[in-house]
């Protein structure tokens, strides 16, 4: 049940009737009072810091803010960073990445009622690894070997400032 309403984002990102259906079904056999609980817990204090750090650190460029976040040990921060981040007055974009086991990994969230995260990501990221996802939300995770042989320096800085660049030639005006 709790993964349909976080899937959805409580129903309000591509919700179907078959998910709706799923919930109706499930919620019968809930428990609200550990329902609540767990949704209330949903931030460790670890998470809570590397959200603080990432609001620090962010870039917002027009209605897209990016943050880089470079070496991570949890790659569902970027997730919880992502998603916070379009919460905020005009950013209709959020780019979020962080360096996981040699591996960049992206997250991409938008409003909806642009061009699709996914077809961003794959048109952006695809040849550096997988990229792909859904029109409010897509994941890349690239190879850092593939990345160095285009920008040399695989440090914080420059990956940050590669991945603004590829958006913004891959997509854009198409993702405004």
């Amino acid at each position: 049940m709790l993964g349909i309403k976080t899937d959805t984002s409580d129903f309000t990102r591509q919700a179907s009737l078959k998910d709706i259906r799923a919930f109706q079904y499930l919620y019968q056999f809930a428990d609200n009072n550990i329902v609540t609980k767990v949704e209330r817990t949903a931030l460790t204090q670890e998470d809570l810091d590397f959200v603080g750090y990432a609001i620090k650190q962010r870039k917002v460029i027009h209605n897209r803010v990016f943050f880089h976040a470079g070496n991570i040990t949890k790659p569902d921060e970027l997730v919880v960073v992502a998603d916070f981040f379009l919460t905020l007055s005009k950013v209709n974009w959020s780019i979020i990445s962080g360096i996981y086991e040699k591996k960049l990994i992206i997250i991409i969230r938008n409003d909806g009622l642009r061009k699709g995260a996914g077809n961003t990501a794959k048109e952006a990221f695809s040849m550096y690894g997988s990229a792909g996802g859904h029109k409010t939300m897509a994941r890349a995770e690239l190879d850092l070997k593939l990345i160095r042989k285009e920008i040399k320096a695989v440090n914080k800085k420059a990956l940050g400032d590669w991945i603004i660049s590829v958006i913004n030639k891959t997509a854009g005006k198409k993702i405004e």
